[in-house]
């Protein structure tokens, strides 16, 4: 369980970064449009952080979903279901250095590249609208936020347990004596 919560709590960490650079990146724009003069030296490094967060939240995700699918199998519970993109797209963010860059995408360079394998077949590098490219951000938070809950509500009963075991002894110890 300790490392499914270090990676829950680390798509939300990365997930809120994500929309507060997100956020603050439309904020840049939306001066510069206003001044018309399109100079604003930071946008080009907010939006490469950005980039680095989303790339950031993705891994975490796809971390998270493995940690809680060998927690399942440890217990002997139903596997969790599976993100239908997350380890495509991750396996296509790990591979990026060897696609092929056209304008704003990265495009395979054989069929059997993770990047073929996306529902585009390509990979835009821009971000925005709510995704860590292909992946709905909200979706990942959901997932994050259900298994800390989970995680929460079993340690809440082992502490109950433990809590109703002490008093059991000292109950019996008592009348021992």
């Amino acid at each position: 369980m300790f490392f499914s919560q270090i990676w829950a709590e680390a798509v939300l960490r990365h997930a809120a970064r994500s929309d507060q650079i997100g956020s603050d990146r439309h904020k840049r724009l939306r001066a510069e449009d206003h001044d018309l003069s399109w100079t604003d030296p930071e946008l080009p490094r907010v939006f490469r952080d950005w980039w680095a967060e989303q790339h950031e939240l993705v891994w975490a995700s796809y971390q998270l979903e493995r940690w809680q699918s060998r927690l399942a199998t440890e217990r002997g519970e139903a596997p969790i279901e599976q993100h239908a993109q997350l380890k495509l797209l991750r396996n296509a963010l790990e591979h990026l250095d060897e696609a092929r860059f056209e304008g704003i995408a990265a495009y395979p360079t054989k069929p059997s590249d993770s990047l073929a394998k996306l529902p585009t077949g390509s990979l835009h590098v821009a971000l925005g609208g709510g995704t860590a490219f292909i992946i709905d951000i909200a979706s990942l938070v959901d997932r994050a936020r259900s298994a800390l809950t989970r995680m929460e509500q079993e340690h809440a009963e082992e502490l109950d347990r433990r809590e109703q075991a002490a008093v059991e002894w000292y109950m019996e110890s008592q009348w021992r004596d």
